[in-house]
């Protein structure tokens, strides 16, 4: 079973004294969250600097391949077109666009999907920095610090 300890607060000072120390808490506790909240503010733009900085490495590697592939086929249907006759390769020159159409949609549709997933974490980040920020205003707004240590625990 744990020792239970107390702690003798001497109560014996003055009210001015009992105001001072409460205020010299409130603006301990203060500097604390200020500390606090900018390291967690320095974190959070790292990570998402970070992952936006992995989310377009990413598609640029991505939209590579998708260029690559497309290139092969061109290749390919070029190949063959080669050794047929005119009709055939009037066709194959047809196909070639139609390739070339459907790989401009394929990387239009996959920049939106990119772009979408970069708003997403935008727009989450800057929740989160909202709710951070509120909650460091309403921490900061109080000068109780048994109302400070409450909103700490929170």
């Amino acid at each position: 079973m744990a020792e239970q300890t107390s702690l003798h607060v001497d109560t014996r000072g003055t009210a001015e004294e009992r105001a001072a120390f409460l205020n010299d808490l409130a603006a301990a506790m203060h500097g604390t969250a200020d500390q606090t909240h900018e390291r967690l503010l320095g974190g959070l733009e790292e990570r998402q600097a970070a992952y936006l900085s992995d989310v377009r490495s990413r598609a640029e590697d991505e939209s590579s391949s998708l260029r690559d592939k497309a290139d092969g086929d061109v290749a390919e249907i070029q190949a063959w077109s080669e050794a047929e006759i005119q009709r055939v390769k009037d066709e194959a020159e047809g196909r070639v666009a139609a390739r070339r159409r459907a790989l401009e949609d394929e990387l239009s549709r996959h920049d939106a999907l990119v772009e979408g997933e970069i708003t997403g974490v935008q727009a989450a980040v800057e929740q989160h920095k909202a709710e951070l920020a509120d909650y460091f205003s309403r921490l900061k707004g109080s000068s109780e610090p048994t109302a400070i240590a409450r909103l700490a625990g929170t």
